[in-house]
């Protein structure tokens, strides 16, 4: 997961990576500081594996919450 500003100038503010071992609910929390703008992207990626890398497997969202 990463946290970029959205006001234009993409700046990250923060990168957490959910572990690859994780098989049942688990919690994943990042602290940032938001942009002046206010303004923020909240973007699910997946790191680069090599030239074959097949997609296999799900992924759920539960309770997303942004707090001060």
């Amino acid at each position: 997961m990463k946290v970029t500003d959205a006001s234009g100038a993409g700046t990250p503010l923060g990168a957490v990576a959910v572990p690859t071992t994780a098989t049942d609910w688990t919690l994943i929390s990042l602290r940032f500081t938001a942009p002046p703008s206010g303004l923020v992207t909240i973007n699910i990626v997946r790191e680069a594996c090599g030239a074959v890398c097949p997609i296999l497997g799900t992924i759920r969202f539960d309770d997303v919450a942004l707090a001060r």
